[in-house]
């Protein structure tokens, strides 16, 4: 397996992460969840203090817990349910205001080039919800041109509909 070094740091990191929470480490070594919901408690957890980091872990993984999660127990909810879970809590939870939280990610705004194979390379940004929101927007809704015949690119599908106004075909 060939891992890009940022990738690697990734990986490090939330394994890190979900290590430095044991009931987190314990669900996923006991096999109740997947390394898929550990890496959504490491992601919604990277901008929390540690109090933070505990109370929405305990929230979802402790039982016992004042308040404890309903219907959002890790390995019962896909992933992605499971983050959209765990995100809600985290917003309506997060000690700091969301326009300060707004404001630390417009500075950390970024375009990430990565080179990949048979001359194609990669191009992500990290940007403000809405600008982002905005382009998917612009570029699934455009107008497209009359189909004066039935070949593979007169009428393209949503996902190659996308990818004709960045790539230039």
């Amino acid at each position: 397996m060939t891992v890009s070094s940022a990738g690697a740091g990734a990986l490090v990191e939330q394994s890190r992460r979900v290590c430095s929470l044991p009931l987190v480490m314990n669900a996923l070594a006991a096999g109740v969840m997947s390394w898929q919901h550990a890496r959504v408690v490491a992601d919604e957890t990277e901008s929390l203090d540690a109090v933070g980091a505990a109370g929405l872990v305990a929230h979802f993984f402790d039982p016992d817990a004042p308040d404890p999660a309903r219907g959002a127990a890790p390995g019962e909810l896909v992933p992605s349910r499971f983050r959209a879970k765990i995100r809600a809590w985290r917003e309506r939870h997060h000690p700091e205001s969301i326009q300060k939280r707004h404001a630390k990610g417009v500075a950390d705004r970024r375009m990430e080039y990565t080179p990949d194979r048979d001359g194609m390379a990669w191009v992500s940004l990290y940007l403000p919800g809405d600008t982002a929101c905005a382009i998917w927007n612009r570029t699934t809704h455009r107008p497209r041109p009359p189909r004066p015949q039935r070949t593979p690119h007169a009428h393209p599908t949503p996902p190659r509909h996308r990818r004709i106004p960045v790539a230039g075909g």
